[in-house]
């Protein structure tokens, strides 16, 4: 079932008053569980991190290097359209990642079935 013929599913069981009458139907099963896995967030393959919320790209800027180490500490993540960020996070960029996508919803692939 692709996306737009769940939403077909979806919109005309709501609208004929089905969705309250008929909980087990497998077609409005799979129309459901393939609209939530459409809007889950994935991850963009070369940096790790999940779009905003607002739609915007996310971005890694890391701190200055440290005066005496010269050693990066310190990563911040943001959005380049809202300019939402994480804030500094200590540590390692994928500890800000971790951070980022936490906020924007994403488990990474850990999602609980509730069945």
């Amino acid at each position: 079932m692709t996306l737009e013929q769940a939403i077909e599913v979806l919109i005309s069981r709501y609208n004929s008053g089905v969705i309250r009458s008929r909980t087990n139907d497998d077609e409005w099963r799979l129309a459901t569980e393939t609209a939530i896995a459409a809007l889950r967030p994935t991850s963009d393959p070369e940096t790790g991190l999940v779009p905003c919320g607002c739609g915007g790209k996310a971005k890694v800027w890391p701190s200055e290097p440290t005066q005496f180490t010269h050693v990066i500490t310190d990563y911040e993540v943001g959005c380049t359209e809202c300019a939402m960020t994480t804030g500094w996070v200590r540590g390692k960029q994928e500890n800000a990642v971790k951070v980022w996508n936490t906020a924007m919803g994403w488990k990474g692939g850990l999602e609980v079935d509730d069945d």
